[in-house]
């Protein structure tokens, strides 16, 4: 048997791949830190007591306007005497004198009122912590991330800065100078026209 001498042809290369190529990492842009993320954590704390202030300050209000109108109902005649006052839990007592049950009432609405107040005084310097960290958390964000700007078109609802637009309208020109891309544009800018007819 003789040898086959092999064809180049038949022979496999080596493809040079070349190296893969390494995405560049942003330096600028660094990881929350600790202390960043207790500002969000602070911000978190401040809007719970906040939002419970605010909670307690409807009840308080209720129970107000409650006591209130069981005061001018008494005063009118519209709740006869005698009636019963609780005297604490499942005890009661009869009082038949209205000049009393007016005076316990009072008594009453200004220690609720007196309550408001200070859940009123409460709220303002909350309100003031919230709005204070809620600014520092932006302000932080700005300075972290404001450098970035976005490289895709701007979606529905945000408002894009005007290099942003200028961008996205040099692409949509760009795109229209082809003859054929335009043709698609227009028949989709009327198969819109005709859908939004129809809803």
């Amino acid at each position: 048997m003789t040898k086959k001498k092999l064809s180049g042809k038949g022979t496999s290369k080596k493809v040079d791949q070349g190296a893969v190529k390494a995405v560049p990492v942003e330096e600028r842009l660094t990881p929350v830190t600790q202390i960043e993320a207790n500002m969000f954590q602070n911000l978190i704390q401040i809007s719970n007591q906040y939002g419970k202030l605010k909670q307690q300050r409807s009840e308080f209000e209720l129970v107000l306007e409650q006591l209130e109108k069981k005061r001018e109902e008494i005063k009118s005649g519209k709740i006869d005497m005698p009636i019963l006052v609780s005297l604490g839990k499942n005890k009661f007592y009869q009082v038949n004198n209205k000049k009393e049950v007016l005076e316990d009432l009072d008594n009453e609405i200004q220690v609720v009122k007196n309550a408001l107040n200070g859940i009123a005084g409460q709220l303002f310097q909350h309100r003031d912590a919230y709005i204070e960290t809620g600014l520092a958390i932006r302000q932080y964000a700005d300075a972290k991330f404001s450098k970035f700007k976005p490289k895709t078109p701007y979606t529905k609802g945000c408002s894009p800065k005007e290099e942003e637009e200028v961008l996205f309208e040099g692409e949509l020109d760009e795109l229209l100078k082809d003859e054929s891309k335009k043709k698609d544009f227009d028949a989709a800018i009327e198969k819109a026209k005709v859908k939004n007819k129809r809803q």
